[in-house]
């Protein structure tokens, strides 16, 4: 439920529907997802070394997350998760942006 996996749905979706198009974009839209599936199990590999692996003694002097440092990255999650949730917040910012820079460009 993060921000960028309903835009990544649609582009899915939208090779998948333009198949007639070109007999290769549902090829091109499984090879993707698989990448999006390798790129999610190397991360959660990768999270679990760094926040519940061993702290190596080099580091052990570095003092602890500060009570503003949590509060960040709490504030910082919480845009994610509720932008994953509820995309139609995000996606009329960015079709209001898009549309004034097609009409800029001559485009639909």
């Amino acid at each position: 439920g993060f921000l960028g996996f309903i835009a990544e749905v649609q582009v899915f979706m939208g090779l998948w529907q333009a198949a007639e198009l070109a007999w290769w974009y549902p090829y091109i839209a499984i090879v993707s997802v698989l990448g999006i599936i390798g790129t999610a199990a190397y991360m959660l590999r990768f999270i679990r070394f760094v926040f519940f692996g061993e702290l190596k003694e080099a580091y052990a002097k570095i003092p602890p997350v500060s009570a503003l440092d949590k509060v960040v990255i709490a504030l910082l999650s919480l845009i994610l998760i509720v932008g994953g949730l509820f995309p139609t917040t995000v996606t009329t910012l960015v079709k209001s942006g898009v549309s004034s820079a097609l009409t800029l460009l001559g485009g639909a």
